[in-house]
């Protein structure tokens, strides 16, 4: 397989440690510039807009921005706000206080919420709260990629990886789920013979059947 990257423009010094969001055919890029989330978008990758200040009135993390619906979701003060524009948000009203916002998926976006209970929600309104997720669960933003499996195009597979902490490991954690379950599976070396090598800040995407 052959992945042909071709460069399209420099962003510029001001995006530092960016997050990435595809969302109506835009592509939304969030940085911190000057202690202020702030964003910049495209539709074709050659004009971008001027970076601007996202209208969210505290800090937000915009590491946990991801798209889901068309619209784009993100955490801040431990409360979900929600956008169309990637400029102008609106506070979700959840009665949920949240530690991550983990993946999307066609029918689902699913979270962490403040006790650690594995959450997810099918409106982004009603969350319903599931197990207590173990220790080693990524709980701080990482990458994560959903994709129809082979055999039903109507069941979907997250995929979701975070940082390792334990300093003399050599691989990333990845965990797995079928989107009509609620149950997560660690990707150990006992299920998995091809484990992914531990990377800083790592980011997959999957395309012709296969994860990178």
């Amino acid at each position: 397989d052959i992945m042909s990257w071709t460069r399209l423009v420099n962003l510029g010094a001001d995006i530092k440690t960016p997050k990435a969001v595809y969302a109506k055919e835009n592509i939304f890029v969030f940085t911190e510039k000057d202690s202020q989330v702030a964003v910049t978008s495209t539709t074709n990758g050659k004009e971008w807009t001027s970076l601007q200040n996202i209208d969210i009135p505290i800090k937000a993390d915009y590491t946990t921005a991801m798209e889901w619906a068309g619209k784009i979701y993100m955490l801040a003060d431990k409360a979900l706000y929600v956008s169309e524009n990637g400029i102008n948000w609106t506070k979700v009203e959840t009665g949920q206080t949240f530690s991550a916002l983990l993946a999307s998926c066609k029918n689902k976006m699913v979270g962490i919420d403040s006790d650690n209970h594995y959450i997810e929600s099918d409106n982004a309104t009603n969350w319903e709260k599931h197990l207590v997720m173990p220790v080693d669960f990524p709980k701080a933003p990482g990458t994560s990629v959903s994709y129809a499996l082979t055999t039903s195009a109507n069941m979907e597979r997250i995929v979701l990886m975070g940082h390792n902490t334990i300093e003399k490991d050599t691989t990333n954690v990845v965990w797995s789920q079928i989107d009509n379950e609620n149950e997560w599976v660690a990707m150990t070396y006992k299920n998995n013979k091809e484990l992914c090598p531990k990377f800083e800040n790592p980011t997959i995407i999957h395309y012709n059947k296969k994860l990178y």
